[in-house]
């Protein structure tokens, strides 16, 4: 009998708490490549068992938003971090799994982009990790060698 008005407390919490997150986070952008691409899939995610659907950026999208905002540092001429990611292609990071966990860690860590570098709007970051990992959990599921193979970065 006390499990539902605690249940409703934490509900209306986590509500409030994706709420101000969402407002920090103000609404996701779109770029001239993703206005251009396919109509984006949906991701539903469970909460409190009530489905909420939010989009996704396609993987070329993100790629292009790799190549414009991390390149300014991470590049053949930069190479900050002894980096490049002119060639990457998120659709393909399992062929640099080293290179895509980095890409998961680094932003999620709040590392890059540092401090006062151009940052994606919206839930971009998040999304590319996301992404990122989908791409190397499927990668590892077809041949669980790759978790244990160093990559050629």
């Amino acid at each position: 009998m006390l499990m539902r008005p605690i249940a409703a407390a934490a509900a209306t919490v986590v509500a409030a708490a994706l709420a101000g997150l969402a407002a920090y986070a103000g609404p996701l952008q779109l770029d001239a490549a993703r206005a251009q691409s396919s109509t984006p899939r949906r991701v539903s995610l469970e909460l409190f068992g009530s489905r909420v659907a939010r989009p996704t950026i396609p993987a070329d999208s993100l790629t292009a938003m790799v190549r414009r905002v991390c390149t300014d540092c991470h590049s053949e001429g930069v190479l900050a971090g002894e980096l490049s990611l002119e060639k990457f292609d998120v659709a393909k990071a399992a062929e640099t799994p080293a290179i895509a966990e980095k890409m998961i860690a680094k932003p999620q860590a709040g590392m890059m982009p540092q401090p006062g570098a151009p940052r994606p709007g919206g839930d971009t970051l998040i999304q590319l990790a996301t992404t990122l990992e989908q791409v190397l959990d499927k990668a590892r599921a077809r041949d669980p060698i790759l978790a244990d193979e160093p990559s050629s970065d």
